[in-house]
């Protein structure tokens, strides 16, 4: 399964839109802990939760990504390749998370 969420974004986004922890899962309908997972990236969110997430924080969920190969969070959008395994990264088809070199490592 490829992973595409960045929950340091997604902490980012909460405090510039200066909501809490308590705040967040509120609106989402779930706990605290649910959000402080997402943070960690312990457990990414459902496409439901992602679809109220863009839309209440006011950012796109391409805000939130992660490298397709290795699922490290990528810190600059739009960077040429992924620091940890030197994946290519195709930001022009991204949201369908394309693995540009597979054999490179």
């Amino acid at each position: 399964m490829v992973k595409i969420f960045n929950g340091q974004r997604l902490r980012q986004a909460r405090l510039y839109n200066g909501l809490s922890i308590n705040d967040l899962a509120e609106i989402l309908g779930v706990t605290k802990q649910a959000i402080s997972q997402y943070e960690t990236q312990n457990v990414t969110p459902e496409f439901e939760k992602m679809r109220i997430l863009t839309e209440k924080l006011k950012f796109p969920s391409s805000y939130y990504p992660v490298c397709p190969r290795c699922g490290i969070s990528l810190d600059r959008e739009y960077q040429s390749f992924c620091d940890r395994c030197g994946q290519r990264l195709d930001w022009k088809h991204y949201k369908e998370a394309q693995i540009i070199y597979p054999d490179r490592i």
